[in-house]
This record gives C-alpha cells, structure tokens and sequence, in this order.
C-alpha cells in the first residue's frame, strides 16, 4: 500500500512538470501534519513538522480539518473499541523569530467532535475506489460511538463535545541552512473529559530540507516523544515513548500554484489492548494543492488518508488553511 502512494505521487508530480523555466521561490516549504484520531491526540505530542522559514515578524496560520472517523474492533483478548464520529478542527498556529537561528512556535486548536454527516458520501467515495469496509455495514450510519470495553474490564464512553484543546509551544533552532531541531511542550488545556491528553507531554523533531530544482522542495522529518500515563481505564496500556518519521515533495507546477504529498510514519499509541487499531503503527498520506498570494501569503487544500493501520479507521480528511 505504501509503495502504491509513493508511485502515484511521483506520477502525478511528474504529470505536472512545466515545460518552461520557473524563476525560485523564496518558500515552497510543506504544510504541517496533525493527527484527527482522539486516541492518537490522546497521547503522543508528535505531528509532521515542516521547515519552518526565516522571516520578519510572525507568521500566522489558520486550518480547519474536518475527518471522518471509524474505527470498530473487537479484542484478541476479548473486549471492544469503537470510534465513529467527525470531528472538525480550528487551529490557530503562529511562528516567530528570536535570531535567524532561534524562533518559537506556539498552536491551539478548537475542536467539535459529534456524529456528522459524512456517512452516506464516504461509503459513495469507497464504491467509487473499489475501496470495501465491510465493518460499517455493522453500524447506523451518522450515528454517535466512542468508547471501549477492555479485556480487563475497565471501560470507558466520551459524549460529543465541543473544546478548546491542548496548547502546544515549541522552541526551534536552525542548526544549519537545511536542518533545524524543534523542543515542544504540549499543556494539558483541553475542556471537555475524556478528550486531550491531561498530561504535560514533550518532544523533540528534526527536519531537513532541500531544493531538488527550483520548483521542488524535499523535505524529511523525525521525532522522539513522551508522556507520562496519564490515569483512567487506558493508563496500563498507555505507551510512554514514542516515535515518527516521514517525508515530502511540494512541486511549483504553475505561477504560484503547487502540489505537495508528504507520507508520515507514528509508533503506536498504546500496546496489549489486542485490538490493531490501537497497537498498530498508524501511517497518513497527507496531500493537496497550495496557492501562495503576491504577498507571500498562502491557501491550502488538501485530503488527508490513512492507509495503516488498515481497515477502518481515519477515513478521510478535508482541509483547508490561510496563513499570514
């Protein structure tokens, strides 16, 4: 499956290829990655992280990701886990520099989580790709669940809700003109029970960039993260270190028009539950199109899908972002 997207990525790259000389672009840097499962938000503080440009003043960005959400299973050692909702994301995200080397980062999302109403599509959309998950036949569609009984006997149940959630400030430090190092704390700000991390959580992420041509940026990424257990029914299956990798292609094919396609690798966010939607490595293929502004200014579309773990599980993405 991953060699799959990794080809009909290139493909469509090159499909895009102009014929004519581009002049370089100042930033053709990728767009950052955060997960949409409340599991995974649950516990780990790691996402896909960018270059992050020098430049005067601060830099805003607002995203809204809107995902569907199905995950159903039943437990090797008995048991059962299921998460079918939407959830819709505001993130408000800024940068700004210290010293051409040294900057901060600070993020905060708002988020709904409710039963939605994206059922009916998603099921045309996986006819439509021969996609089949015989598992959402097994409940009504836009229909509320989330919530697990565990082979131990501990359970939990999180109602909708809509919530602030956790506030996430980094420091940065560009090593070199193409790799920098990011140090984040994640804050336990999240209003609602049974959602965010309720632990103070770090991590460290390094990401390197370069030009492949004028009008193609590559970039990599890696993470180490913690967080201590943080309670509750999950805590003897919470895992407490963890781990990512993953990178990029954003190509200028047009003016100010770009594509971009970024793969991103997590280790698994908890172990011995016996249900793969949680001890599984989740991978997300991440992409879209960008339209950057004469003023530096950048729009962003674009889908997100998670090819592991397989089965159910995140079923699609839609997003869309503004920065300043």
């Amino acid at each position: 499956m991953t060699r799959a997207i990794a080809g009909s990525l290139t493909l469509f790259l090159l499909a895009h290829l102009p014929t004519g000389p581009l002049a370089a672009q100042s930033d053709l840097g990728l767009p950052a990655h955060h997960q949409s499962n409340l599991m995974a938000l649950a516990r780990s503080p790691l996402y896909f992280q960018p270059w992050v440009p020098t430049g005067p003043g601060s830099r805003i960005t607002v995203a809204l990701d809107y995902a569907n959400v199905y995950e159903l299973n039943t437990g090797s050692y008995g048991g059962a886990y299921v998460q079918d909702l939407e959830v819709g994301t505001i993130r408000v995200s800024g940068r700004k520099d210290l010293s051409p080397e040294l900057f901060v980062t600070a993020d905060l999302p708002v988020s709904v989580a409710w039963q939605g109403g994206l059922d009916g599509f998603l099921e045309w959309w996986h006819d439509l790709l021969g996609i089949e998950i015989p598992e959402r036949d097994y409940r009504p569609k836009n229909d509320w669940a989330y919530g697990a009984l565990l082979a131990d006997g501990g359970s939990f149940e999180n109602d909708p809700a809509l919530f602030l959630g956790d506030l996430s400030v980094g420091l940065g430090w560009r090593l070199t003109p193409h790799a920098q190092l990011l140090g984040t704390l994640t804050l336990p700000t999240t209003t609602a029970r049974g959602y965010g991390r309720r632990v103070v959580t770090a991590g460290t992420m390094l990401t390197l960039w370069t030009d492949l041509d004028p009008r193609l940026r590559a970039e990599a990424s890696a993470g180490v993260g913690f967080a201590p257990r943080s309670g509750g029914v999950m805590r003897s299956y919470e895992r407490t270190m963890f781990g990512s990798a993953g990178g990029g292609l954003r190509w200028r094919f047009y003016k100010q028009a770009s594509v971009y396609g970024t793969l991103w690798l997590h280790s698994p966010y908890y172990e011995g539950t016996g249900m793969r939607a949680l001890d599984r490595n989740d991978l997300a293929f991440d992409f879209g199109w960008i339209i950057r502004t004469p003023s530096g200014a950048e729009w962003r579309f674009g889908m997100t899908e998670d090819p592991q773990p397989s089965g159910p599980g995140v079923d699609a993405v839609f997003k869309a972002s503004r920065s300043w």
